[in-house]
C-alpha cells in the first residue's frame, strides 16, 4: 500500500484543522493536512460569521493565527472586520466574512507554511500502535494510502478518528443533540429595510466596496407573524430566531432552519439532514416572500455546501472544561486559548434557544480538556474537546475553535520534535511558543 511520513497529521480542514496545521507548520513540524471536501474552512465558508475574538469588556483575547485570517480577508475585501454588538454581555465583536475568500485565504496560507494538501480525501481508519495512534489511514481517487505521524489532531468535529481509536466519549447532552442548520444565501435583500421590521439586535459595518456604515448583522425573530408561523406549521416554537449576515449590499446569509434529531456520526443521520436542510429552505424563502416586505423580491442563489452541525461526540479528556470555569472566567495555568462567548443552547426538541452571559472577562480552555481518554498519540480539536454541556454551548464557535487548533498545532510539533506523548509536553514551552505566534493567554 501506498504510504508517506509526517510529523503532524491533521484529519479535517475545518477552522480548527486548517489553524493547527499552519500553526504547527509555522513551528517547524512537517505537517500533513487531509480534507474530505475540495476546500478549506469547514463551517467559515457556509456564511456563518465569526464568534468572539472579543470579551464582554471589549478586550481582544483571540489573536495570533486567527485574526491573521481575518486580516487577510480584510485586505482582499473579503471582512468588514470586528464589528462591535450592542449586546456585548455575549461577546463584544461579531466578524463576518466572505465564504470564497475564506476557502483561498486559507489555502494561501496554508501553502506559504508548508503544509501538504490532500482534499477530496477521506479517512478510514486511524493506524494503532497498541493504544497509540501512530497515523491514519485514507481513501481518495488514487486508492488507498497510508500516512504515518507522530501526532495525529482530529479536527474532524465530530471526533471520529479518536471514537475508532477507541477514546471514550458521550453523545450530546444525555444523548440528544442540538438542532443543525443549512445556511443559505439571497439576493435582492437589503438589511436596512429588513431592521425596519426585525430589530432585536442590530448590528452595523461597512459592506464590502461601501464608505457608509449600514446594517451588516441582524438578530431577528418572526414574532410578529407567530400567527401566520402556527397556521403553516413553519416551525415548532414561537418567535423562531433568525439571523441574517449581509458582507455586500443586497446579498444576505441565513440562519434559521432547524433540522433536529439528527445524528452527524452516521451516513444515514447526515443524509437524513440535507434533505430536511433543503426542505425548510424553500418553506422559509417561499414564507418570507408572502408575508415579510423586505423579501418579496428575494431569490435564493446558494445554499451551504453542507449541513451544519453543532454538537455530537463529546470526549472524555485529562482536564474538562466546566461550566462554573465559563461562568467564572477561570484561566488556567495550562490554557491554550480563551473564549468568551455565551451559553448558547439550541433545544433539541425545537423549542427554542437558550443565551445566557458568562463571565465579562474571557474563560481558559485547558490543554488538558483536548488529550483524550483512551489513546495516546492523538489530541482533539474543535467542538468535540471535553466539556460539559453548558460549557460546550460556548466553546463551540470558530473563532474559539480557531484559537484551539492553534494551540493544538503547536503542542503537535513540540510533542513530534521532542519524540514525547502529547500528554508530555511542557507547558511553559508549549505557551511560550504561542506567546511567539501571536496567541494571547491573558
Amino acid at each position: 500500500m501506498q504510504g508517506l511520513s509526517c510529523d503532524v497529521l491533521v484529519i479535517g480542514g475545518g477552522p480548527s484543522g486548517s489553524i493547527a496545521a499552519i500553526a504547527a507548520a509555522r513551528a517547524g513540524a512537517d505537517v500533513v493536512l487531509v480534507e474530505r471536501n475540495g476546500f478549506l474552512g469547514g463551517n467559515a465558508t457556509t456564511g456563518l460569521p465569526l464568534l468572539t475574538y472579543h470579551d464582554a469588556m471589549g478586550r481582544q483575547i483571540i489573536r495570533g493565527i486567527p485574526d491573521e485570517l481575518v486580516t487577510r480577508l480584510k485586505d482582499m475585501e473579503g471582512s468588514p472586520g470586528h464589528l462591535l454588538r450592542p449586546r456585548r454581555h455575549f461577546g463584544a465583536t461579531v466578524t463576518p466574512v466572505e465564504p470564497e475568500l475564506v476557502k483561498s485565504v486559507l489555502l494561501e496560507m496554508c501553502l506559504e507554511a508548508g503544509v501538504r494538501l490532500f482534499l477530496h480525501t477521506s479517512c478510514l481508519d486511524p493506524i494503532m500502535e497498541g493504544e497509540s495512534v501512530r497515523g491514519a489511514l485514507f481513501v481518495n481517487k488514487g486508492g488507498r494510502f497510508q500516512v504515518g505521524a507522530r501526532v495525529v489532531i482530529d479536527a474532524t468535529g465530530d471526533g471520529d478518528v479518536a471514537a475508532a481509536a477507541g477514546c471514550s466519549y458521550d453523545m450530546g447532552n444525555k444523548g440528544k443533540n442540538m438542532p443543525a442548520t443549512l445556511m443559505f444565501r439571497l439576493h435582492g435583500v437589503d438589511t436596512d429595510d429588513v431592521a425596519r421590521f426585525m430589530d432585536e439586535e442590530l448590528i452595523y459595518g461597512h459592506k464590502i466596496g461601501e464608505d457608509k456604515e449600514s446594517v451588516v448583522c441582524i438578530q431577528g425573530n418572526f414574532g410578529p407573524w407567530d400567527d401566520l408561523v402556527k397556521e403553516e406549521s413553519l416551525f415548532p416554537d414561537a418567535r423562531h430566531a433568525i439571523w441574517f449576515t449581509s458582507v455586500r449590499r443586497n446579498l444576505v446569509d441565513i440562519n434559521v432552519t432547524r433540522i433536529l434529531g439528527i445524528d452527524s456520526t452516521s451516513t444515514d443521520g447526515l443524509t437524513k439532514a440535507e434533505i430536511e436542510g433543503r426542505r425548510q429552505m424553500h418553506r422559509i424563502v417561499d414564507f418570507m416572500r408572502r408575508h415579510i416586505p423586505p423579501f418579496r423580491n428575494a431569490e435564493l442563489v446558494q445554499a451551504a455546501s453542507f449541513v451544519g452541525v453543532r454538537e455530537s461526540r463529546h470526549f472524555a479528556g485529562e482536564a474538562t472544561l466546566t461550566s462554573k470555569n465559563v461562568m467564572d472566567g477561570t484561566v488556567s495555568d495550562d490554557a491554550i486559548a480563551l473564549g468568551a462567548y455565551a451559553i448558547d443552547i439550541h433545544d433539541p426538541e425545537g423549542r427554542g434557544i437558550l443565551l445566557e452571559a458568562t463571565a465579562p472577562t474571557a474563560y481558559g480552555i485547558p490543554y488538558g480538556a483536548c488529550i483524550p481518554r483512551g489513546a495516546d498519540g492523538i489530541l482533539i480539536g474543535g467542538r468535540s474537546i471535553a466539556a460539559d454541556s453548558r460549557a460546550f454551548s460556548t466553546v463551540r464557535v470558530m473563532a474559539t475553535c480557531m484559537a484551539i487548533g492553534q494551540g493544538l498545532g503547536v503542542a503537535a510539533a513540540i510533542a513530534a520534535r521532542r519524540g514525547i506523548s502529547p500528554r508530555e509536553v511542557p507547558l511553559d514551552e508549549l505557551r511560550e511558543t504561542l506567546q511567539q505566534q501571536g496567541a494571547f493567554l491573558g
